[in-house]
């Protein structure tokens, strides 16, 4: 389910509508993340190494348990391959992914077992150092989009 910004001015009486909808989003907001197609967080700056051990590239914080669907885009130059890998907290959680073309490659994992503060990270590296490796679109996915409701104060 996606929701989206809810507004009601200072003074106003809810309606039942209304009331159902904030409701829905504490529910909603009560349950773990499920993997889906709605992303809720995101760093596409590019990194790049030419390193050939695995360190430590991006990082988001995660809000809520639950699992999440993790995509980065790998990509290697000339020599040698790229190698990229999911981590929770500095533990080895997803795949270690190789790639030997230049062109970009997404990939994507359905990870369960997330917990609200552990941090979703990606390692990368190069394997013989003699070309570069480069992540881009490291984007996380849920089922839900946070809920933002706003009250606005009286004028």
């Amino acid at each position: 389910m996606v929701w989206s910004k809810t507004v009601f001015s200072f003074g106003d009486s809810l309606t039942s509508t209304q009331m159902n909808t904030i409701e829905d989003a504490v529910d909603e907001m009560a349950r773990e993340y499920a993997a889906g197609d709605v992303p809720i967080a995101a760093s596409l700056v590019a990194v790049a190494t030419t390193g050939t051990t695995l360190t430590l590239s991006k990082s988001i914080q995660i809000t809520r348990a639950g699992t999440l669907r993790i995509k980065f885009t790998l990509q290697n130059s000339v020599a040698g391959f790229a190698e990229a890998q999911i981590n929770r907290n500095g533990s080895t959680v997803g795949t270690l992914r190789t790639e030997s073309s230049s062109t970009p490659v997404t990939y994507s994992e359905d990870i369960s077992g997330w917990s609200v503060d552990d941090t979703c990270e990606i390692f990368l590296r190069h394997t013989t150092g003699g070309g570069t490796a480069t992540l881009t679109d490291f984007i996380i996915f849920s089922n839900v989009a946070t809920v933002a409701v706003e009250i606005q104060e009286a004028p």
